[in-house]
């Protein structure tokens, strides 16, 4: 290289026998002569986009890394390299998956950081053939019916006109992981006739319960299998609505759907077999908002999976089995930390001396922490995996009360001494403030001492000095109408009376708050009653209660005295 290197800036790296040396491309470097029998090796591993071409030269050989290569300026596939033919190919495949193939020795890379389930959790996944081919090979049996076993199916529905596929898998829950063991799929049939096959794998599969999608032709199913066929083991969400056949899917139930399908796979409580939602799962990618497959691509199988977590996370399915899956992926998660990460109770990320912690709040999947300090930062921590990883922070540059964040630690809600600012939080970890900050007037110092989201993530209370405020959420606009405001004073309280502590019931339209040694329940509208009144008595009240009991003793000698004295007259 045409460059002028003084001796005395030359550091030496030397290596014993079978160690190697790893630099940059750009770093100066260089060795003497090799004066050994052996061959001195030296690797090059250079990354670029795939748009960039070769000018020059013999043709490069490339390997795929991520993504799909559009351009296709540089392409070898595994029939390039000697040594593999068509038989090798085969027993690979046999050996693995035609997804694991395609993912390692194809040019298509699978499990991309876009992905809903992580790219090992794709790899560990594991396809088997079927033992049975049912209804022209549009059904595919993995395992038959075991006497005593539950069995849930779950169910996508399209409008059988060749392009998207109504299809459902059958899930046996009475085994650990839960196990695929049916999967049914068909895109020509039509909605009148899918409730007939349903009704058929149900009932050969122990009368298993049916969870079907509901949304535009899934109407048609649900009451043609639950009204028609007379199927009574279908999920009804409720009992006094029209048309509650089912499960509609909209952007909340798909949202909690897709976290409980990624925790049900990520930590081994749910094991696919298929290979075609193998595939599904592997192209299931995000798009905005929400996750769908991938151009060119379809997602029918996973929506099954979607729907399934969705069902087995909710109170439906814990008071159905007596399972309750959050409960035992938390208790799991939080035996992880307590076994394998040192406990943290100080941060200290390079922003002056540690503070105080004044806020810490899982999200509901447990796969995030969020800490909020008197130094006005609050840090978004990963624990999904065995480590503690910081995904970033955000300094408010005013003392931090209290914070919450929702189920699947994407949107976090925090309060300061003058307001309640709404964030999300980017794939990255990066926290971006949406919607407007919620100005809090207070005399000095707001002193928040408590913010819950309900449990449906679609509103939000504040205890906040003398007041109760309750807003609507919107996880675009963050804090938006307020629905309610109740003032302590309203209740015969004084200034001085604080409340620094509220929950919300589970049905969302009730909340309870603390007011001094008081405790209230409120609805939506206003409408407030009291839970406990019991004061604690004051030092004075005591020293009366005292007092008063010596008198009427005293008293009560006297007259029983005179009493005596009178007898023996």
């Amino acid at each position: 290289i045409n460059l002028e290197i003084n001796d005395k800036d030359v550091v030496p790296v030397i290596l014993e026998k079978g160690q190697a040396a790893l630099h940059h491309c750009l770093l100066a470097h260089g060795s003497g002569p090799n004066r050994t029998n052996s061959a001195r090796i030296g690797i090059a591993v250079r990354y670029l986009p795939t748009h960039v071409k070769q000018t020059k030269g013999p043709p490069i050989s490339m390997i795929l890394a991520r993504g799909v290569n559009e351009y296709n300026n540089f392409r070898v596939d595994w029939h390039d390299v000697p040594g593999r033919d068509e038989k090798w190919k085969e027993e690979t495949i046999n050996n693995t998956s035609q997804v694991q193939f395609d993912q390692e020795f194809g040019n298509t890379f699978f499990g991309t950081g876009n992905t809903l389930v992580n790219a090992q959790t794709l790899l560990d996944l594991r396809a088997r053939p079927p033992i049975k081919y049912m209804e022209g090979g549009d059904c595919l049996i993995y395992k038959e019916p075991v006497k005593g076993h539950e069995y849930i199916l779950v169910a996508d529905v399209s409008k059988g006109r060749g392009q998207d596929y109504s299809s459902f898998s059958l899930v046996d829950i009475n085994v650990r992981p839960f196990e695929q063991v049916v999967v049914y799929r068909n895109n020509t049939i039509s909605p009148l006739l899918f409730p007939n096959i349903i009704y058929k794998y149900a009932n050969v599969y122990n009368k298993a319960y049916c969870i079907v999608e509901s949304n535009d032709q899934g109407s048609v199913v649900c009451n043609g299998l639950y009204y028609d066929l007379e199927y009574e083991n279908v999920h009804v969400e409720s009992a006094v609505k029209a048309n509650a056949v089912g499960v509609d899917i909209n952007r909340k139930s798909k949202r909690l759907g897709c976290s409980a399908l990624k925790d049900l796979l990520e930590n081994n409580k749910l094991k696919i077999v298929d290979e075609q939602t193998i595939l599904e799962i592997s192209t299931f990618e995000a798009r905005g908002q929400t996750y769908q497959a991938s151009v060119g691509n379809h997602d029918d199988l996973v929506m099954n999976l979607v729907l399934f977590g969705y069902f087995v996370s909710s109170t439906y399915f814990s008071n159905l089995t007596d399972i309750n899956i959050k409960d035992m992926i938390f208790k799991q998660k939080l035996k992880e930390i307590e076994e394998d990460i040192v406990p943290f109770g100080f941060i200290d990320d390079g922003h002056d001396q540690v503070k105080r912690i004044t806020t810490i709040n899982f999200s509901g999947d447990g796969n995030r922490i969020i800490i909020g300090g008197e130094d006005g930062y609050f840090r978004i921590y990963d624990v999904s995996g065995i480590n503690i990883n910081l995904l970033g922070s955000k300094n408010l540059e005013e003392k931090i009360f209290s914070s919450d964040i929702d189920f699947n630690g994407d949107r976090v809600i925090i309060s300061g001494e003058t307001g309640v600012y709404s964030f999300e939080i980017t794939e990255f970890g990066v926290p971006v403030e949406i919607g407007s900050k919620l100005e809090l007037n207070c005399m000095n110092v707001c002193l928040n001492t408590d913010i819950k989201f309900d449990q449906n993530y679609s509103k939000v209370a504040f205890a906040i000095d003398n007041s109760i405020l309750i807003y609507d959420w919107d996880e675009n606009l963050g804090i938006d109408e307020k629905l309610l405001e109740i003032q302590t004073t309203s209740l015969g309280f004084e200034d001085s009376v604080k409340t620094y502590s509220i929950d919300w019931h589970p049905d969302g339209e009730k909340i309870a708050f603390g007011l001094g040694a008081n405790i209230y329940v409120s609805d939506l509208l206003g409408q407030i009653t009291p839970f406990s009144q019991g004061e604690f008595p004051q030092e004075n009240n005591s020293i009366f209660y005292i007092g008063s009991g010596i008198v009427i003793l005293i008293v009560t000698i006297i007259i029983t005295r005179m009493v005596i004295q009178t007898l023996r007259k």
